[in-house]
């Protein structure tokens, strides 16, 4: 009797071909929003981390810099944000870093060497500590909701400031 069957029948109806696309479709929809979402993780992931090893840089950089000073000037807008860091030092010629506030990036004062982007506040204090210099450094980034300003007191090695 089964083999009557499956001989009568001649093919698929439309509504069963109908129902299978739709399945697969339903499957294949499935594992491509998927597969975006681990896509749009991973660059998330990547672009954070690179966020955090160029910050990263710049504090090792501006912390050697802040250690060798001499003195340190620093010229703030009206809510605090440093608009220029002038660190000069007894032997090397001075260094000057400066935050554009509408560009939103730190960068060498008269060069186009960009230091750090998307910081959204840059806030340098002058710190002395007995006959050494410092400062306390607050960077907050901008489209990172989770993460903290970066915070750091950073003196110099230098015992001799200049008053």
């Amino acid at each position: 009797m089964m083999r009557k069957y499956f001989r009568n029948q001649k093919g698929v109806t439309l509504i069963e071909l109908l129902a299978v696309i739709m399945i697969l479709s339903v499957i294949i929809l499935a594992i491509s929003s998927v597969q975006l979402y681990f896509l749009k993780s991973h660059k998330e992931i990547n672009e954070g981390s690179f966020k955090n090893d160029e910050s990263a840089f710049f504090i090792q950089w501006f912390s050697n810099q802040v250690r060798d000073a001499s003195d340190i000037t620093i010229q703030t807008d009206f809510l605090g944000n440093a608009i220029s860091v002038t660190i000069t030092k007894n032997i090397e010629p001075s260094i000057s870093i400066e935050y554009d506030q509408v560009t939103k990036k730190i960068k060498m004062k008269d060069s186009e060497l960009t230091l750090l982007k998307d910081v959204s506040s840059f806030q340098v204090v002058k710190r002395i500590q007995g006959n050494r210099i410092g400062v306390n450094l607050s960077i907050e980034f901008m489209n990172q909701n989770q993460s903290a300003p970066i915070e750091i007191t950073i003196f110099s090695q230098v015992d001799d400031k200049k008053n």
